[in-house]
């Protein structure tokens, strides 16, 4: 039984007892829970209220008045303990058993402590449980106190000592002597140490044993040879331990292996020499600030960063003054927020010399806490940043000048570019009134050419005759020519709506309107019925006009054009194939064709202007689509335009 529950069985007063008996008995059980430093609660669990004592809310860590409930009094505990508390509370009650256990507290600033409770349930007459009264105690120093003592006995047991009696027979052999001989204690209990061991003596025993049983202690180096063999040198303390009488009754033998401890020493050295290089490379000023004192300790190359001559007691508040008043609140905040989340701090700030030069540092700090989570030590490092901090500012500056100079190179090519706009417009207006104005000299040469042979047949010779029909023929071509730049022109600079055409119906409608289309002129066979793209009618007009005038046009002489006109679905666009039977385009022509002016025959084989294909490229971009080519010479072409398929 604890403390406490031999309090509540001794002091809770009976049913019946006299009013002076329950004072009498409250009174020694104030005074008792007072002298056991007890907090008290009373839990209804009817209503679910806690009746708490103000030492009891002070345990738990709640402001005094807090209203506890069974929930509030669970959210106090440690998540790792809460649900074997919860647990333990309702096994108790429903056994009808006394409660007892220990928990862990976690305060409102995060703190841990220990508590041990306890608790009595009460019951009405029909068994229901009523009521829970108990107490709490604070035990963290209790439970810290054990940790170290747990602590210390691991560490003692992992030291390399071992004990014997007066004639060097083992009573006793650490996990650390095992761990340095080899030998585990059940093999070594009971034997000499001294034959175990093999020791060498580097001062005669008899010598070593005057001084052990008259100074009660020696110290010295010895040889010993490990279970495997190997012999090592030991440092080796021996204390004597003496009985009440004065009298030596065993010795406790403590050995370092000298080796491992230099090779130890020696790489500790070393890692300070590297730690010290790499700080001295890096040009790294090291801190040491003990929070709980409030005193820092800075390497000169820290005093230097900050400006500061070395010598000073450095405080936090010393160390706040240096930094910029624009900084200083926000790296202040910062600090404490990292100290109190127990994480590790990195931030850069802005340091002023004593010459109000600005220095920028960037800074780094782990800090160090005691059992009780408290803050004890803060270590970091501050490196000057400064250079880097002036090459970031010129690559901003440099950046918002290249910006500000593409944005006047800018506004240059938007100004450049409407001006060779207009001056663009006026010249294909120019163009486009004097290719249009030429057409009337051309119907004039045309109509007086026709005159003369007409109306002076018989005053003509033969080769007058002939040169009436050159002067028609070469205006009547460079009016096709004049015809083919408008209808080019017109392509690319008027407004082109998109609308739903139906393709079947429009090259129908153009092979009854076109004599050269028709039988027996040509043979035309359109493939499909109904075929509905995204194009614009007069533009798709003037593609297929030329495509079939093209086909029905470049044939083998005395072969009958056939022309077939077919369509295939690819996803959501349509391709519109229009093959012949014609004479075919060499590879290396088949590119340039679309070009302005471009012919594969010469003009006495097939007359044309050469503006026709680049008409229909020019019109099918325009449209959004794609055009494209295969032919052989001698196999005929087979041309076809892709465009987006539509719906009415």
């Amino acid at each position: 039984m604890t403390e406490g529950e031999r309090i509540l069985e001794k002091e809770m007063p009976e049913p019946g007892q006299s009013e002076r008996a329950l004072r009498q008995s409250q009174e020694r059980l104030r005074l008792t829970i007072a002298a056991a430093d007890l907090g008290m609660w009373d839990w209804d669990i009817v209503s679910d209220q806690g009746v708490w004592s103000p030492r009891c809310l002070e345990l738990f860590g709640l402001s005094p008045g807090t209203r506890v409930t069974y929930q509030r009094f669970l959210e106090t505990i440690h998540p790792e303990d809460r649900d074997r508390i919860d647990q333990a509370i309702r096994t108790a009650m429903e056994r009808h058993e006394d409660f007892d256990a220990e928990m862990r507290i976690v305060w409102p600033n995060g703190t841990v402590h220990y508590l041990a409770a306890g608790a009595r349930a009460y019951y009405d007459p029909s068994g229901r449980l009523t009521r829970l009264i108990g107490f709490a105690k604070d035990i963290t120093q209790h439970k810290l106190a054990e940790r170290q003592l747990s602590q210390q006995a691991m560490l003692l047991d992992l030291a390399p000592f071992f004990v014997v009696d007066i004639d060097y027979h083992i009573v006793f052999w650490s996990r650390g002597m095992q761990m340095l001989y080899g030998w585990s204690g059940p093999e070594v209990l009971g034997k000499k140490s001294v034959e175990l061991l093999q020791t060498s003596f580097s001062t005669p025993l008899e010598q070593i044993r005057d001084k052990l049983f008259r100074d009660g202690s020696w110290e010295g180096e010895l040889v010993h040879t490990r279970k495997d063999g190997e012999r090592i040198t030991v440092a080796c303390l021996l204390v004597l331990q003496r009985d009440a009488s004065g009298q030596g009754i065993s010795v406790m033998e403590v050995n370092n292996d000298i080796i491992q401890r230099r090779q130890a020493h020696e790489a500790v050295r070393e890692s300070q020499e590297r730690l010290s290089l790499a700080i001295a490379t890096a040009n790294l000023g090291m801190w040491d600030w003990d929070i709980v004192s409030d005193e820092g300790v800075w390497s000169p190359r820290s005093f230097d960063l900050f400006g500061i001559s070395p010598g000073p007691r450095m405080t936090y508040q010393h160390f706040l003054e240096t930094i910029h008043p624009e900084d200083r609140e926000r790296v202040d905040r910062s600090i404490r927020a990292v100290v109190e989340r127990h994480e590790d701090y990195e931030g850069e700030l802005r340091i002023v010399l004593p010459n109000s030069t600005v220095r920028y540092i960037v800074s780094r700090g782990h800090a160090n806490y005691d059992p009780l989570g408290r803050p004890t030590r803060m270590i970091g490092v501050a490196m000057d940043i400064t250079a880097r901090k002036q090459a970031e500012d010129a690559l901003r500056a440099a950046k918002e000048e290249l910006a500000r100079a593409n944005q006047e190179l800018e506004e240059k090519v938007r100004q450049r570019t409407a001006k060779l706009q207009e001056a663009i417009g006026e010249l294909q207006h120019m163009s486009y009134s004097m290719i249009h104005d030429m057409r009337a000299p051309l119907r004039s040469m045309q109509g007086f050419a026709t005159l003369l042979e007409e109306d002076y047949t018989d005053s003509l010779k033969d080769q007058g005759l002939e040169y009436c029909r050159l002067i028609r023929q070469s205006a009547t071509r460079l009016d096709h020519l004049v015809a083919d730049a408008l209808n080019y022109d017109n392509v690319v600079r008027q407004d082109f709506p998109l609308t739903p055409v139906e393709v079947g119906s429009l090259l129908r409608g153009m092979i009854e309107t076109y004599p050269n289309l028709q039988e027996p002129e040509a043979h035309i066979t359109i493939e499909f019925s109904e075929l509905v793209v995204h194009g614009n009618p007069s533009s798709l007009t003037q593609c297929f006009g030329n495509l079939l005038g093209n086909a029905v046009k470049f044939v083998a002489p005395g072969v009958k054009p056939r022309v077939d006109v077919r369509a295939e679905a690819i996803g959501e666009t349509v391709r519109i194939w229009v093959e012949d039977n014609g004479i075919g385009i060499p590879n290396d022509a088949q590119q340039r064709i679309f070009g302005l002016f471009q012919r594969v025959c010469h003009e006495g084989e097939y007359p044309g202007t050469g503006l026709g294909l680049a008409i229909v490229r020019k019109a099918v971009e325009r449209m959004g689509g794609r055009l494209g080519l295969e032919s052989e010479p001698g196999k005929g072409s087979r041309f076809w335009i892709e465009l987006q398929m539509a719906s009415f």
